[in-house]
């Protein structure tokens, strides 16, 4: 897994509120099935619905996840 220096992250995150799928798997680095491991063995973010059939990370989320991977090293 790649882990992004605080500038990465703010340029990869930009001002949106909600990432869907395909974003956080280029800002985090994961596999979607690493993902959904990890989101259920609770070492992840929880998805928040935001449609019907839609999914997403709300930004908050990723951003104190990224800091807790930051601050364990």
């Amino acid at each position: 897994m790649e882990i992004h220096t605080e500038q990465e992250v703010s340029k990869l995150l930009g001002q949106k509120a909600i990432y869907r799928e395909k974003e956080v798997i280029k800002i985090v680095g994961k596999s979607r099935s690493s993902i959904w491991r990890d989101e259920k063995a609770g070492r992840f973010p929880k998805r928040v619905r935001i449609g019907i059939r839609a999914c997403g990370w709300l930004r908050s989320d990723l951003e104190a996840w990224l800091q807790s991977l930051k601050n364990r090293d």
